[in-house]
C-alpha cells in the first residue's frame, strides 16, 4: 500500500519586497464604491487583509493589483494603484461548488461564483479557492448514524445542513461501509465529515478507516465548527486481496456514543477537494477557471502556473510596468 499525504506551501513566483501597513494614498472608499457601483460585493476585510500582505512597491507603484474581495457572478475585479480604476476578469465554473465559510459551516456558491478559501481559526480568508473539476464517486453521500443514536434526531439536521440523515441499526459495528468501490493500483482521496455527540472531539482511536483492503492509520482530523471534524486520506491499493472495503468503522463495538458520518466522498485523485454531494448518483464539480483581461498579458501568463495543480488558493496576483517585479502568490 502506498499512502499519500495532502500538504499545501506557500508559493511566491516574482520579486516581492517586503510587507507594509495599507497606505492612506489608497483612496479605499472610492474604490469600493466604484465596485459597488459596478455590481461587484466588496468585503472590505477581506479586501484590506490581501492588502496588507502586499510587498511595499505593490501598493503604490504597480499597473494593477488583484487580491480576494472585489468579486461577482463571472467575475473578479483587479485594481490599477495609481489610477484607481478597476479591471473585470472573466471567473467560470459550470457548476455549484461547495465551501467551508469563515465558521466552519458548509455552504454553496452559484455557477460561475467565485469561493473563498477560509482559515476557520482565524477567520481570515487565504485567497480565491481555485480547483480543477472532480468526481464523487459515492453515489449516496448524505450521511449516517450509528452505532446508537441517542443525542441526534433522525430527521434533517438543523446544524450540519448536509441534508437527510439516515439511522442505521443500533447494534451496528460498521458505521457505514461501501463495497467494491476501491480499484487496484489507483489512487483515491477520501473525505467525510464526523460529529461525536456531547462535543467529544474524534480520535483515531475511535475509527478505522478501510481502504480496499486495508485499515489505515495515516488520515488527518481536522476541526471546522461545533462539534464537526473533516477526516481525510489518500490512499493507493496494490492489490485487493482478502476484501475491498471503504469507509469508517468504530474501532470498538462497545463504543457509547451517537456519531453523525456525513458529506462522504471519494475522488479519483492525489488530493481531496471541496465536497460534491451526491444522491443515488455520482456527481461533478466543474473546474474553476480564471481568464484575465487581454490588456494584462503578463497576468495571463502567471496564471498558466496554476492550470495543471488540481487545487490552489490565489493569494495575490501584482502586475508592474516593468515586468521583472511582477508575481503571483498562491499556496
Amino acid at each position: 500500500m502506498i499512502f499519500k499525504t495532502q500538504s499545501k506551501k506557500m508559493s511566491i513566483k516574482g520579486s516581492p519586497a517586503q510587507s507594509v501597513q495599507v497606505s492612506d494614498e489608497l483612496d479605499m472608499d472610492t474604490l469600493y464604491q466604484d465596485a459597488l457601483a459596478s455590481g461587484y460585493n466588496v468585503d472590505q476585510a477581506v479586501f484590506e487583509y490581501g492588502l496588507l500582505k502586499l510587498p511595499r512597491n505593490a501598493q503604490t507603484g504597480s499597473l494593477h493589483i488583484l487580491v480576494p474581495g472585489i468579486h461577482k457572478q463571472g467575475s473578479i475585479a483587479s485594481f490599477n494603484s495609481m489610477t484607481r480604476t478597476l479591471m473585470q476578469h472573466q471567473f467560470s465554473r459550470p457548476t455549484p461548488a461547495r465551501y467551508i465559510d469563515a465558521h466552519g459551516r458548509l455552504q454553496v456558491a452559484d455557477v460561475d461564483e467565485p469561493r473563498l478559501d477560509w482559515n476557520v481559526i482565524s477567520r481570515l480568508s487565504n485567497g480565491y479557492l481555485m480547483e480543477q473539476g472532480s468526481v464523487n464517486l459515492l453515489p449516496t453521500s448524505h450521511g449516517h448514524i450509528g452505532p446508537h443514536t441517542k443525542g441526534f434526531t433522525t430527521s434533517t439536521s438543523d446544524v450540519l445542513h448536509w441534508g437527510k440523515v439516515l439511522e442505521k441499526p443500533a447494534d451496528c459495528y460498521g458505521l457505514n461501509l461501501h463495497i467494491g468501490i476501491i480499484q487496484a493500483k489507483k489512487t483515491y482521496a477520501y473525505s467525510a465529515y464526523v460529529k461525536i455527540e456531547d462535543g467529544i472531539r474524534p480520535l483515531k482511536e475511535h475509527f478505522h478507516l478501510h481502504f480496499g483492503n486495508k485499515i489505515i492509520e495515516d488520515y488527518s482530523i481536522t476541526f471546522l465548527c461545533q462539534g464537526i471534524y473533516k477526516i481525510q486520506a489518500v490512499c493507493c491499493c496494490e492489490d485487493l486481496k482478502g476484501y475491498n472495503w471503504l469507509g469508517l468503522e468504530t474501532a470498538e463495538s462497545s463504543f457509547e456514543y451517537g456519531i453523525q458520518i456525513l458529506g462522504e466522498q471519494l475522488e479519483p485523485a492525489e488530493q481531496v477537494s471541496s465536497y460534491i454531494p451526491t444522491d443515488g448518483n455520482i456527481a461533478i464539480r466543474m473546474a474553476d477557471i480564471l481568464i484575465v483581461s487581454q490588456e494584462l498579458p503578463q497576468a495571463k501568463q502567471m496564471l498558466l502556473e496554476l492550470k495543471d495543480k488540481p487545487a490552489s488558493t490565489l493569494q495575490a496576483l501584482v502586475v508592474f510596468e516593468d515586468p521583472q517585479y511582477n508575481f503571483i502568490q498562491y499556496s
